[in-house]
């Protein structure tokens, strides 16, 4: 990353908190497998939820017991060893964050968060974290912008034909995808009735890889339905691969050229 092009997404992402998933973790090469939280003299397996240039929040595994055990330690330092491959730095990278643990808390069986104040930033973690910034920002913009006609015309190659419709975890049917976009699915289902303005989930399978979706049906049409989708970044990442983004000067092409950039 440049250095000029660092300072200026620094200035633009001084306040931002980027939620991570795994998809967005992956196309930096990150390994999951060495990232440990150290507390004391205590090593944990953890996953990254959200990143900020002064806040980190973690998923922690953990018993009742341990959760209280750890909570004991609030306002101690703890530090956070990160690696990546070569996908994004070039080589293999590793490096620690150390910071201020402010909480840890309960969010369901087993399931815990675990906030800290960073003590340190390395150059490389803002590196990262400015990387995936882009990335996500550059997506969500791809998602909310109108699409041209160049890009439409693209999405007519994506190779994704047909998606499992489910509700509340009861499987109802296999649909027909006769179009789609970043917004937006057209459906032809096979069998039973989808109801308007209600919620659904679809689950499709892109490169062996299965994707799961979520929506609400806007339109009805005898078996036909169209259903908005919610933002999903890896969706939108795989669209945005179809798009005719070179033909066109409009700001979702422009969008779609910073990604190559990235």
């Amino acid at each position: 990353m440049l250095e000029l092009q660092k300072i200026k997404l620094l200035e633009k992402y001084k306040n931002y908190v980027l939620k991570l998933e795994p998809f967005l973790l992956s196309l930096s090469g990150y390994n999951p497998q060495e990232t440990r939280l150290k507390i004391d003299t205590f090593y944990l397996h953890c996953t990254p939820a959200t990143f900020s240039m002064t806040k980190c929040s973690l998923l922690l595994y953990l018993g009742e017991k341990e959760g209280a055990l750890f909570s004991k330690y609030t306002n101690k330092l703890i530090s956070l060893n990160m690696a990546f491959d070569e996908t994004y730095f070039g080589r293999p990278v590793s490096f620690y964050l150390k910071g201020k643990l402010d909480n840890i808390k309960k969010i369901r069986d087993n399931v815990y968060s675990l906030d800290f104040t960073l003590t340190t930033i390395s150059e490389t973690y803002k590196e990262l974290f400015l990387f995936l910034s882009e990335i996500a920002s550059i997506h969500k913009k791809l998602y909310m912008n109108k699409l041209n006609q160049s890009q439409i015309d693209g999405l007519h190659r994506v190779p994704i034909r047909r998606t499992e419709v489910s509700s509340e975890g009861k499987f109802i049917g296999f649909a027909m995808i006769n179009n789609l976009s970043t917004r937006h699915l057209e459906l032809q289902l096979e069998q039973g009735r989808l109801e308007s303005n209600n919620r659904y989930k679809y689950s499709i399978t892109f490169n062996n890889r299965e994707l799961k979706l979520s929506g609400k049906i806007v339109k009805t049409l005898e078996n036909q339905y169209i259903s908005s989708l919610d933002f999903n970044l890896e969706y939108v990442h795989i669209l945005s691969r179809y798009m005719n983004m070179y033909n066109s000067p409009s700001t979702s092409g422009h969008d779609t050229e910073e990604l190559e950039e990235l």
